[in-house]
């Protein structure tokens, strides 16, 4: 199944969204944090905490690490968007990979034909949409499966200014909520608030190692911190899964977002419980 759903845009329903995500109560946006390159704000693998490395030493994943232009975001280049979850508004989902879970992956509008393309790069060149970079990592050991977190991904996507940013991510969600009512296996997740705004979803799936079906989970953080969306997703098998590995992720791409910007650091926040 393809869900509708893009870095920069991704919705829940209204109750959900109320449980899930944290933001500013539709008040508009502060221009805040500036940044105008994308992959100086991406994780790298000397980021990834000891905490997440159970399942042994990472790699970046084949064809990871690139920018992301609107063409290729609203499907221009095949695979340009990966497709193990669902993305927002410019931000891209993981890349697909034998161990990922399949989910789906999503643009501003569905690209399938030349007019929902169309369609896609007017929206993202109306929020001002310019540039996007995308990195996924695997871990290396055969076993890793079993581990813990064995994949992880991060994208990012840089606006002319929070405004855009700000309606590309809301756009998403309006998006991400009609697929979320679709999907059985999908539901928000509870989150401390993550930059300026910001929601979580898990997606389950069965994923088939040697001659036994696994139940593995990918759960994702997305937020938006001045012009700069950002995804985070990791994927483990769901009794070993939690939103807090990406929760870390994602604070501390939001701290390197404040450093490159010049702004102050945030404070801790609590670990994240899942949503009734």
């Amino acid at each position: 199944m393809r869900l509708p759903f893009l870095l920069a845009t991704l919705s829940l329903p209204l109750l959900a969204l109320l449980a899930a995500c944290a933001g500013d109560g539709g008040r508009a946006p502060e221009e805040g944090a500036f940044v105008q390159d994308p992959q100086a704000v991406v994780l790298g693998l000397s980021d990834l905490p000891a905490s997440l490395m159970k399942a042994g030493d990472f790699m970046k994943a084949p064809d990871s690490g690139h920018h992301i232009t609107n063409d290729e975001s609203c499907g221009g280049s095949p695979g340009a968007e990966g497709t193990a979850t669902p993305a927002l508004s410019g931000a891209e989902g993981p890349a697909s990979s034998p161990t990922a879970a399949p989910v789906a992956t999503v643009s501003p509008t569905p690209s399938g034909t030349p007019s929902e393309r169309a369609t896609c790069l007017r929206d993202l060149e109306e929020w001002g949409r310019l540039d996007g970079y995308q990195v996924e990592y695997r871990a290396s050991a055969p076993n890793a499966f079993y581990a813990g977190t064995y994949d992880i991904f991060n994208a990012a996507s840089i606006y002319k200014d929070a405004k855009g940013a700000d309606a590309a991510f809301r756009n998403g969600q309006e998006r991400l909520q009609e697929s979320l009512k679709e999907l059985e296996e999908a539901e928000p997740v509870d989150i401390p608030l993550v930059g300026d705004e910001s929601l979580a979803f898990v997606v389950t799936s069965t994923q088939k190692m040697e001659d036994r079906d696994i139940s593995v989970s990918l759960h994702v953080v997305d937020f938006r911190r001045g012009n700069v969306l950002v995804r985070v997703g990791t994927t483990a098998p769901t009794a070993l899964a939690s939103v807090d590995d990406p929760l870390t992720l994602a604070r501390q791409v939001d701290e390197r977002i404040l450093r490159v910007a010049g702004q102050p650091s945030g404070t801790s926040t609590p670990t994240a419980t899942a949503a009734p």
